[in-house]
């Protein structure tokens, strides 16, 4: 059972009906709730040997098709050019990063601020490169 006390846009309720999971959203705007249980909803993931460009264009054309108002996709990797323009992506689109990109994203921060991360598990960070 998935609750979200502050339903808002509805991404949590729209994870919990791409994974069968039961739920309950809750907000205290009247609009919040019946915008959640009204829209259908476009949840992809970005194919690992298509650009996050390719990604945005597909789900873009199939939600028209399907009439969705909001559309979620899954990054889970970056693009090796990554030139996308995060200035282009519709309103009623939301992309989330993988836990592999954030980490990824995360650590290259570290190295660039020079921070060391090398006595970490690899357990704890099973994608970091060895340092």
């Amino acid at each position: 059972m998935v609750i979200d006390p502050f339903v808002g846009a509805g991404t949590t309720v729209a994870a919990a009906k791409m994974l069968n999971r039961n739920y309950i959203g809750v907000d205290i705007f009247r609009d919040a709730v019946k915008l959640t249980s009204d829209r259908p909803v476009s949840v992809k993931i970005q194919k690992e040997e298509g650009t996050l460009n390719e990604a945005v264009s597909k789900q873009v054309r199939a939600s028209r098709v399907k009439q969705c108002s909001y559309m979620i996709l899954v990054r889970p990797h970056i693009d090796y050019l990554n030139i996308f323009d995060f200035n282009a992506i519709p309103d009623n689109m939301h992309i989330i990063d993988s836990y592999e990109v954030e980490m990824d994203e995360l650590m290259g921060e570290w190295k660039r601020n020079g921070q060391d991360f090398s006595g970490l598990s690899r357990d704890v960070m099973p994608n970091a490169q060895k340092a």
